[in-house]
């Protein structure tokens, strides 16, 4: 049985947004997981990246007050990015991992100094024995238990 390792946002961004494909060398090493709270992230940056270029929005906050006053835009661009996160995690058999509660994100922000949704990660990590995260984030590498794969 092969070991199981969590990717991390950045993975997904990498491979939707600049079309790098940084998975597929860790198929034969691992069998690949992600929390759910990364495919919240991913769904969530992906919607605001296709927001701002089909309409033209460079800043933030506008980019978001677009997405509330179009809700159409909103369930049709949510309905294309589901689909093609549903794609790869099919492809590349991905296991999806239900997120730690509350109270074990805030044990590791303040043990390694992580942000929320860092944290979060790490936890669930934790929770589900996974001992190695492929990520493109350096914060990572403080946390001592997990064994960090940049690609």
């Amino acid at each position: 049985m092969k070991p199981r390792a969590c990717l991390d946002t950045t993975i997904f961004i990498d491979y939707f947004v600049f079309g790098v494909d940084k998975i597929s060398r860790y198929i034969a090493s691992y069998s690949l997981c992600t929390p759910s709270s990364v495919l919240w992230e991913t769904t969530y940056i992906l919607l605001k990246a296709k927001a701002m270029k089909d309409a033209g929005i460079r800043k933030h906050y506008e980019v978001l007050k677009y997405l509330r006053e179009n809700p159409d835009y909103v369930r049709t661009a949510t309905k294309e990015i589901v689909n093609d996160i549903k794609t790869l995690i099919s492809l590349y058999k991905i296991r999806i991992l239900r997120v730690s509660p509350y109270g074990y994100m805030v044990r590791e922000m303040l043990r390694y100094g992580l942000l929320p949704s860092d944290a979060l990660i790490v936890a669930t990590c934790r929770l589900h024995k996974v001992k190695t995260l492929i990520t493109c984030d350096e914060d990572f590498k403080r946390v001592v238990f997990l064994e960090i794969e940049i690609p």
